[in-house]
C-alpha cells in the first residue's frame, strides 16, 4: 500500500472488504480500478467536490465525506450529490477547476497534478453514476 488516499467505485460490501484488506496490508479481494494518490487528503477531495458543485451550478450540496462503517474509520464515502457534480464536469471545465483547486489553502501539488487528478476523478465519478455504485475514499 503506497498511497495516502485511494479512490474507488464499488458496492458497499466490496468497499468494506477492500478497507479490511488495506487495514491488514494486503490487496483487496477484487480489482476496484482504484486511483491512488500519495499527496491527496480527504480535505483536498472535499475542496474539489465543492469547486465541482459550483462549476456545474448544483445547489444545496454538502461537500463532506461520510463515514461508511464505525469499524473502518479510514473508509469514507462521497455522497451521491458530490459524485454527480464531479461526473457532470465536462472536459472544457477541467483546467479551470484544476486551477481553482490548486489555489486552495493547503493544496500541496501543482496545477498539472491537479488537472490529471480532476480528469481521473471525473472519469471515476462517471463510472459510479453509470453503474449505480458508490464512490469511496480510503485514507492510509
Amino acid at each position: 500500500m503506497n498511497f495516502s488516499t485511494c479512490l474507488f467505485v464499488s458496492t458497499h460490501a466490496a468497499a468494506i472488504a477492500a478497507a479490511d484488506a488495506w487495514q491488514n496490508e494486503v490487496d483487496p479481494p477484487e480489482d476496484l480500478g482504484q486511483i491512488e494518490f500519495e499527496w491527496m487528503s480527504e480535505f483536498d477531495l472535499e475542496a474539489l467536490a465543492g469547486i465541482a458543485v459550483t462549476t456545474v451550478h448544483a445547489s444545496g450540496v454538502i461537500c463532506e465525506l461520510d463515514d461508511v462503517d464505525l469499524d473502518y474509520e479510514n473508509l469514507l464515502a462521497l455522497n451521491e450529490d458530490m459524485v454527480q457534480a464531479l461526473a457532470d464536469l465536462n472536459p472544457e471545465q477541467f483546467e479551470e477547476v484544476a486551477e481553482q483547486w490548486a489555489a486552495t489553502e493547503d493544496f500541496e501539488e501543482n496545477t498539472a497534478a491537479a488537472l490529471a487528478a480532476v480528469q481521473q476523478i471525473t472519469e471515476l465519478a462517471r463510472h459510479a453514476v453509470s453503474g449505480e455504485l458508490g464512490m469511496y475514499c480510503y485514507t492510509a
